[in-house]
């Protein structure tokens, strides 16, 4: 056991310093996500897919990209928003309502093998934020070859634990 240890070590701070430097080459949306807090209950890929499409999906706000927000979302909350999206002043609505807002991921939560709930701080302004929980399901037609989760369900909480 005492040799495994190190060995153990040696991995988590590789996987740790290739973590690192692969977010100064991720552009602009890594800059929308402040800090992520891990459960243990997803593998690292869970964990980093939910991140990708939440990066997108902030992302595509801010630009007021809807077709990408359209891609991200799955089910009910699709066919919510789908007259919205397609709405040609919509995507104006969203640069000026979303040009100074920050995102804060404050965990994640495993509901069941195609489903994961991740907690996000939506921050405003200095005095002014939102807790939200996202809905991530696993989808048999993913939005592209690196993302299988769309996001079905976006709402306000105000329990402030995990």
């Amino acid at each position: 056991m005492n040799g495994r240890l190190p060995i153990l070590s040696m991995l988590f701070i590789f996987l740790v310093a290739i973590t690192f430097a692969g977010q100064e080459q991720r552009g602009f949306a890594e800059q929308v996500v402040e800090k992520v807090i891990f459960t243990k209950e997803l593998s690292m890929g869970e964990k980093m897919e939910a991140e990708a499409i939440l990066n997108r999906f902030f992302s595509a706000q801010i630009t007021g990209d809807t077709k990408t927000i359209e891609k991200l979302l799955g089910g009910d909350l699709l066919k919510k928003r789908r007259r919205l999206l397609n709405n040609p002043s919509y995507s104006g609505f969203l640069r000026r309502t979303y040009k100074n807002i920050r995102f804060k991921i404050m965990g994640y939560k495993k509901i069941n093998e195609d489903t994961i709930q991740v907690k996000v701080m939506i921050i405003m302004n200095e005095h002014e934020s939102n807790l939200v929980n996202f809905i991530l399901i696993k989808e048999a037609y993913p939005v592209d070859l690196t993302l299988s989760y769309r996001i079905h369900s976006q709402r306000e909480v105000a329990d402030q634990s995990y």
